[in-house]
């Protein structure tokens, strides 16, 4: 098997990244893709490609510690990358997204406002991909669905009675009544 080292050379030994093949003419090939790349990066300030497993990898490990939401966040996460795994940061935009994600789990009977909950964290992620690790230069605009306003809770008598009672004794209880 080929590999290449931290410094993009050659080598038949393991160092750094397999090029996982055994076919030396398809370790040429694919070793002169990885060149013609760092060249861009060099010459023109191309930002290397990045897939969105490799966002979400960094994302879980230096952001979700911090979270509250952190089981939650996680298993939208594995749901996201059951469908965008192995796309390219660069290329999602609006019309990527309703293909490979929004039209697939509206047609598992999912919720819109859990898309929603799903497509806030992409943008979040890319807009820390952007800003903190500047690995891409813009973040498309990711539409959500509209959401009614919420759940609509009545009081019963005795938590209304509880709250004039409380309102009554606030220190600005003249705004309240």
């Amino acid at each position: 098997e080929y590999f290449i080292d931290d410094k993009g050379k050659k080598q038949r030994k393991r160092r750094q990244k397999s090029l996982k093949t055994t076919d030396k003419r398809r370790a040429n090939i694919y070793y002169a893709e990885i060149e013609k790349e760092q060249f861009a990066q060099e010459v023109y300030g191309k930002k290397p490609d990045k897939l969105i497993d490799e966002l979400f990898d960094k994302y879980i490990k230096e952001y979700l510690p911090s979270l509250r939401s952190k089981t939650s966040t996680e298993v939208h996460i594995r749901t996201i990358l059951r469908f965008l795994s192995g796309t390219i940061v660069s290329k999602i935009n609006m019309g990527l997204l309703h293909e490979k994600f929004i039209s697939k789990r509206l047609a598992e009977g999912v919720k819109e406002s859990t898309v929603n909950r799903e497509l806030e964290i992409v943008r979040r992620v890319l807009n820390i991909a952007k800003d903190d690790w500047h690995y891409i230069d813009s973040v498309p605009k990711i539409k959500l669905f509209g959401e009614g306003v919420g759940r609509l809770e009545w009081l019963d008598h005795d938590q209304a009675e509880r709250l004039i009672k409380a309102a009554g004794e606030a220190e600005r209880s003249s705004y309240l009544q």
